[in-house]
């Protein structure tokens, strides 16, 4: 008869009967056998990535005949397992097969960690993301972590989910986020859109193509914050149209590209770099009687005082009031407010100088006037209006005018019409004026103070 045994040390106590000439008796022998019993095969935990948004189905599974499994969450207190897990935070996962009269089989364990979408970092200084320096190829679908349908996720966090590699050379990965199929695929990046946040305006130049799959001839737009450029691509043939877009002014704040069809819709483009430049600042001082004088060949914003288009007429400079918040490139501005009052000034988009403005300025960077057909030319300086016949400073506006002016007067089209704000031009300079005094006409040169010189 066969007695089984089981693991650990059995004890068998045997007799042998005596024969002759061969082996003498032996009684109450005894003979250890130590039974070592089977080690299950350690389970496998399948959950499909290790990184998840909102929650995480794990698996556990077995191959061993007849094993069990039993999972844990400290490795210390052990479960049955039933059905597959479910987790919503960031969890290791402990599991092990055990079946009766068997070893228990090794520990395995998987973490799994919530991914918390980063905040994507905003960019003020000049940035480039150049994704041709990507040659991995990544796309985003139903199944995969973050999803194609998913919010806007930065190149960082994807390449973190999906263990990719940005190389330092392609921009900064925390400050560009993408939504779509392809966050990069063969040194471009493809079908979806872009974000990027900035804390001051400023321009974008991109460099983009048609995607090259059906749709021969259809135009596809360059789309920023929902409206659609100038700038499109169609294939001409097999070949998709590349272009780089000239700079287009964006405002602070989220900056959303993307590619749309004529009527607006959707329509896929391809992206190799994105190239955002701030907007220059500046800012000027009003003078003790609050005006100042300001010139660009850029356009630009402001804030600090009101702004005001000037025209020449016989007797005075007149200013119309700027209400657009944004003065065209290339005028000369005259800022009036309070004494001493500065003005902030934010060039948005490069622009062609104006031609044909009495009011015009200096606007390069060796500090020369643009040429005026004016004879005389009339500069802001301290309080006072004067002749100017030499060097001016960058950014400042002048007027001019065919003739000598005996005085000059500024009225502004928002007070009342007889309402005029003494400003007057060659200062201790004589010039030919007619003066009234005393009911009395008088013809002769006369400075600024009344006085006659002769």
């Amino acid at each position: 008869m066969v007695t089984p045994l089981k693991a650990g040390s059995t004890t068998i106590t045997f007799n042998s009967a005596a024969v002759a000439d061969k082996y003498n008796a032996s009684i109450g022998k005894e003979l250890t056998i130590t039974v070592t019993a089977p080690v299950v095969d350690a389970p496998s935990i399948t959950a499909g990535g290790y990184f998840f948004d909102e929650s995480k189905t794990v698996e556990i599974t077995s191959d061993y005949d007849g094993a069990s499994i039993k999972y844990s969450y400290d490795n210390a207190t052990w479960n049955d397992y039933t059905e597959a897990l479910t987790i919503t935070e960031t969890t290791t996962v402990y599991a092990k097969a055990v079946k009766a009269d068997c070893t228990d089989s090794e520990v395995v364990s998987a973490t799994y960690t919530k991914f918390v979408k980063s905040d994507l970092v905003s960019v003020s200084a000049e940035t480039t993301w150049d994704f041709s320096k990507i040659t991995e190829t990544l796309e985003l679908n139903a199944s995969t972590t973050p999803k194609n349908t998913d919010d806007y996720y930065t190149i960082a966090d994807i390449a973190i989910l999906n263990s990719h590699t940005i190389p330092a050379t392609f921009g900064d990965a925390t400050t560009i986020a993408f939504k779509g199929k392809y966050p990069y695929r063969n040194k471009k990046s493809q079908a979806g859109s872009w974000k990027f946040n900035t804390t001051v305006p400023g321009t974008i130049k991109v460099t983009f193509s048609d995607t090259g799959s059906s749709g021969a001839g259809l135009e596809r737009y360059l789309n920023v914050n929902g409206e659609n450029t100038e700038y499109y691509t169609m294939r001409t043939g097999s070949d998709a149209d590349s272009k780089t877009t000239g700079a287009i002014a964006v405002s602070a704040g989220d900056v959303i590209i993307t590619g749309r069809n004529a009527d607006n819709g959707n329509s896929d483009i391809v992206v190799t770099k994105i190239v955002f430049t701030p907007a220059k600042t500046a800012t000027v001082t009003l003078n003790s009687k609050g005006f100042a004088t300001y010139s660009s060949k850029y356009d630009f914003t402001y804030e600090g005082a009101d702004a005001y288009g000037m025209a020449l007429t016989a007797t005075s400079l007149k200013g119309t009031k700027v209400t657009s918040g944004k003065i065209k490139a290339g005028e000369g501005i005259l800022f009036k407010g309070a004494a001493d009052a500065i003005v902030n000034i934010t060039e948005t988009t490069g622009a062609e100088e104006l031609e044909g403005n009495d009011l015009i300025g200096t606007t390069d960077a060796d500090n020369d006037v643009i040429t005026s057909d004016a004879e005389y030319k009339y500069a802001l300086s301290g309080d006072t209006f004067v002749t100017f016949t030499g060097s001016m400073k960058a950014n400042k506006a002048f007027f001019g005018s065919a003739t000598q002016l005996n005085s000059l007067d500024l009225v502004f089209d928002d007070e009342i019409a007889t309402a005029i704000n003494g400003i007057e031009a060659s200062e201790a300079q004589a010039a030919p004026v007619k003066v009234i005094k005393n009911g009395k006409l008088y013809i002769g040169n006369y400075n600024v103070a009344g006085q006659q010189v002769k």
